[in-house]
């Protein structure tokens, strides 16, 4: 589907409760760029061999990854191989990648099994957090080893440029792309209509405060104008980028205020506290990330002094809302 002239929108599917992702082709003089890439899989493969007879009239010259959660960079390293595309991504997403699909040390994964172990007793669940590394690696491609970072302010596809927009908290630098000329901003997880994005906490950082960073990276957004046409990864295009902002910070606002008020009559324990926030069932993948999220609103909290921590004799954590005034 074309959303401006040169623009098009792919929709590929994921084999989780998001169901899909969306990624943009973007007419590149002779070629294309691509924003985004699918995740690794036979399916998604056979997709762009697809996509290429039918839609993509000219080489790919350049794959560029927001950042580094499989559904984005999954098939770069197969693109790269198939195409003979470039690469780009900021550094920090390239660090991320990698890592993320690098089997752990033993000081790695003591770190990880203790920070989990503090925001749940599952102890099944905890134990599987060892192999989440293969799982990561089980959807993202090899990576080349010549990707060109994303280090300018602008970068310019056929005849518009593109501002580079830094995000944080949902990743360390998401990239999202403004284009004035177009009225398109190429938001990736960084503003989603109809949900929140992720925010986590990594087992590696335990005391990081992501939440402030994704909070300082709204009101950036917010600051381009009113009317811009949003394309973001899941769900559809969407018009009324603040509108949509300022919606994401009222639902983190009251998600503080829910833990809060969880907290007030007596020292919460962390399966308690996470079934109030997540009710329901959680698989795998996303216990991991509703654990990594409870820790990085508990993490702000604690930075506001609204909740205070204290340890268990099983080592999880308890929280307690501060007194009014403290």
């Amino acid at each position: 589907m074309s959303v401006r002239p040169g623009v098009l929108w792919v929709r590929l599917p994921l084999d989780d409760r998001l169901d899909h992702i969306n990624v943009w082709l973007l007419a590149d003089g002779d070629g294309w760029t691509l924003v985004d890439t699918g995740v690794c899989s036979e399916e998604t493969q056979v997709l762009w061999e697809r996509i290429f007879v039918q839609y993509v009239h000219g080489p790919l010259k350049r794959v560029i990854c927001t950042h580094f959660h499989p559904d984005h960079v999954g098939l770069a390293g197969w693109l790269r191989q198939r195409t003979g595309a470039e690469v780009w991504m900021t550094a920090a997403e390239l660090t991320a990648a990698r890592a993320a699909i690098t089997k752990p040390t033993a000081v790695q994964s003591a770190a990880v099994q203790s920070f989990h172990r503090r925001y749940s007793s599952d102890a099944t669940a905890i134990a599987r957090q060892d192999d989440f590394w293969q799982l990561m690696a089980s959807m993202i491609h090899p990576l080349p080893t010549d990707v060109n970072f994303i280090d300018a302010p602008c970068i310019t596809v056929g005849d518009h440029e593109w501002q580079v927009i830094i995000g944080r908290g949902h990743s360390p630098e998401h990239v999202c792309l403004y284009c004035e000329r177009l009225g398109l901003l190429i938001a990736g997880d960084q503003v989603l209509p109809g949900i929140t994005s992720n925010v986590s906490v990594d087992p590696q950082t335990p005391g990081d405060d992501p939440l402030a960073r994704y909070l300082e990276s709204c009101a950036v957004l917010r600051r381009l104008p009113a009317d811009v046409w949003v394309l973001p990864s899941h769900r559809d295009v969407f018009e009324g980028l603040h509108r949509r902002v300022d919606a994401v910070v009222r639902s983190v606002e009251r998600r503080l205020e829910l833990i809060v008020d969880a907290c007030r009559q007596e020292p919460i324990d962390p399966d308690r506290l996470l079934s109030v926030i997540y009710p329901g069932e959680l698989n795998g993948l996303s216990w991991r990330l509703a654990i990594g999220e409870m820790a990085a609103y508990l993490n702000r909290l604690q930075q506001e002094g609204r909740v205070t921590p204290s340890t268990a004799n099983d080592g999880t954590y308890r929280w307690r809302a501060a007194a009014p005034g403290a």
